[in-house]
C-alpha cells in the first residue's frame, strides 16, 4: 500500500483533476447534471498512473442459481462492501484491508 506522505503528495498534485473525475464518475446519469462531452473532456486527461484496477469478488467467480434465470454471477458481501466504500469515498481504506483485490 502507498505510504501516506506519497499519497498526500499524489492527491495534492492531481487533486483538481481527480476531484473532477470523481465527481463525474459518481453522478447519476439520469439526473443530467453534466453532458457526455463533459465526461469525455475530464476523463481523457487520465493516464495509466491515475488508475487502479480493483477486482470484484477478489477476482473469483461467485455463481448462484436464480429460479427462472439459471446460473448467474453474484457479488459477494465483500464486493457489496466495496460498492459502499465507493459511495462513502472510503475505497482506500477498503483496499488497505483487501490488498489482494488490487489488480
Amino acid at each position: 500500500m502507498t505510504e501516506q506522505p506519497e499519497y498526500d503528495r499524489f492527491v495534492q498534485e492531481r487533486s483538481p483533476r481527480l476531484l473532477r473525475v470523481a465527481y463525474l464518475m459518481t453522478r447519476d446519469w439520469a439526473a443530467a447534471e453534466f453532458t457526455i462531452e463533459d465526461w469525455l473532456a475530464v476523463t481523457s486527461a487520465l493516464g495509466a498512473d491515475d488508475l487502479v484496477l480493483v477486482k470484484t469478488n477478489a477476482g473469483r467467480f461467485n455463481p448462484a442459481m436464480v429460479p427462472g434465470v439459471g446460473q448467474t454471477e453474484t457479488l459477494t458481501a465483500d464486493s457489496l462492501s466495496l460498492l459502499n466504500a465507493v459511495h462513502d469515498d472510503t475505497v482506500a481504506q477498503f483496499l488497505e484491508s483487501h490488498p489482494d483485490w488490487v489488480a
